[in-house]
């Protein structure tokens, strides 16, 4: 399997917050955090393992990337989804990370309003499928994800292709030190940072808004 084939998976695998204990676990750890104390916990997090294992340099330094990576893209959903529960707002595990993805990436950004000519998902809505009314542009509710709908398959796999195509760029450029130990670790806590950051920042705006407004053509014409 090629780094981008293990990247594109560590991303599908986001979500896989799979059992009702995990989760209520994850809401009674956040119970006292305030959003930037959480944040700040997960980057501190990342960042020290990051500069201890790119520390290592050489071969085997690289080849410890991905399965680092894998672990920061664990810490970063279950710090997305603790950032949902301390702003007290209904999580959807099965949609929430792919929309979180699309925000991160660009594909789609948060908002309050649905302009003209645009389409909005509502965020922890159950609305019908689809609506108009008070807002200018199509809504579509997250109902309309369930069940392998030809958007929310469309929006997955293309927030999946960014984000691995995002981040395998993102590798490529930082890692021309030939995987020398200390700069290594320098590189590989900081990409760690970039990573989690990013995600962590999405899923508050994510959060924050009551709709995620598709910024691709592509995924709009799909509604």
């Amino acid at each position: 399997m090629s780094i981008n084939d293990e990247i594109a998976q560590m991303f599908k695998d986001l979500a896989n917050l799979d059992t009702s204990m995990k989760r209520e676990k994850l809401k009674k750890q956040v119970k006292g955090y305030t959003i930037n104390e959480w944040k700040r916990e997960r980057l501190a997090m990342v960042i020290t393992s990051g500069a201890v294992s790119g520390a290592i340099g050489g071969t085997v330094g690289l080849a410890a990337i991905l399965p680092e990576l894998a672990w920061c893209g664990q810490v970063g959903a279950l710090g997305c989804f603790g950032i949902g529960y301390i702003k007290d707002v209904e999580l959807d595990y099965d949609v929430d990370m792919n929309l979180i993805m699309a925000i991160w990436t660009g594909l789609a950004e948060a908002s309050n309003v649905v302009p003209v000519g645009k389409v909005g998902i509502k965020v922890c809505g159950k609305a019908t499928p689809k609506i108009t009314g008070k807002v200018a542009g199509v809504v579509v509710s997250q109902v309309a994800f369930k069940g392998g709908s030809k958007l929310g398959a469309k929006l997955a796999s293309k927030a999946v292709s960014k984000a691995t195509t995002k981040l395998v760029a993102k590798l490529m450029a930082k890692t021309g030190a030939g995987w020398i130990p200390l700069i290594a670790g320098v590189v590989s806590g900081g990409v760690n940072w970039w990573l989690v950051s990013g995600l962590l920042d999405a899923a508050e705006e994510y959060y924050s808004g009551k709709y995620v407004v598709l910024r691709d053509r592509e995924l709009a014409m799909t509604v």
